[in-house]
């Protein structure tokens, strides 16, 4: 798994043309963008956070966690919560998260 994440993180990097390695907050906002589908600059924290969650609904769909309902009068997803997502603990949580992007971006990006 650590080379698989590893694989994500570089091929963000290089098509971002950043310097920088990007972590899993920052990998989990930029689907969460995608998913939102509004290019934009100006978000405010509170958004930044919502995103960042919308990528976390993203990935772990693929686990059955979340569902994806629609699209709010403000066009953002709406997603519903199918399952309790409670690992044991934060190496879990973090180790279920990489695996869920990892699959994410297997699927959507042929890594």
């Amino acid at each position: 798994m650590d080379f698989n994440w590893l694989k994500v993180r570089h091929f963000i990097k290089d098509s971002l043309n950043v310097e920088e390695l990007p972590g899993v907050e920052t990998v989990l906002f930029m689907i969460g963008l995608q998913d939102l589908g509004i290019i934009s600059t100006n978000f405010t924290k509170e958004q930044k956070v919502e995103i960042t969650t919308l990528g976390t609904c993203v990935v772990l769909s693929r686990y059955g966690y979340f569902e994806k309902r629609g699209i709010d009068e403000n066009g953002w997803p709406i997603w519903i919560e199918k399952k309790t997502f409670s690992p044991a603990n934060e190496m879990e949580e973090q180790k279920i998260i990489k695996e869920a992007i990892i699959k994410y971006f297997e699927e959507n990006y042929d890594i």
